[in-house]
């Protein structure tokens, strides 16, 4: 580790990233280190410069590493009102959700794949 690093190495004695999560190979590194940020730090409702600050990466990269999470059903963003500046808050599973239990979007996009696969 740096010395600049924001994840010090006894906040990565404490991650937790279900082993299912941690052996995929569906999803990205980043988006399992901000799975473990969110278990670590309790927070369910970051914005998106504080995870970009404290993976470090950039926002665009915390942005889709969360996608990636919600597609993989390990979190389901709940939206919030934007115009009071409220953050989404994020749901965290440690057992991947079943495809119909994801939003529906997930759902919609995962069909929509598995049709352009069976062509």
């Amino acid at each position: 580790m740096t010395t600049n690093a924001i994840i010090t190495d006894s906040v990565l004695e404490q991650c937790v990233i279900p082993q299912k999560l941690c052996s995929s190979a569906d999803v990205s590194p980043y988006s399992k280190i901000i799975f473990a940020l969110l278990t670590v730090y309790l927070r369910v409702d970051p914005s998106l410069v504080w995870l970009a600050e404290h993976v470090p990466c950039s926002v665009p990269t915390v942005v889709k590493a969360l996608h990636d999470l919600e597609i993989h059903g390990w979190i389901v963003r709940v939206q919030r009102n934007r115009a009071a500046r409220e953050t989404n808050t994020y749901n965290l599973y440690f057992d991947q959700l079943p495809l119909t239990s994801r939003a529906p979007w997930v759902q919609a996009r995962t069909k929509a794949l598995e049709e352009i696969e069976a062509q």
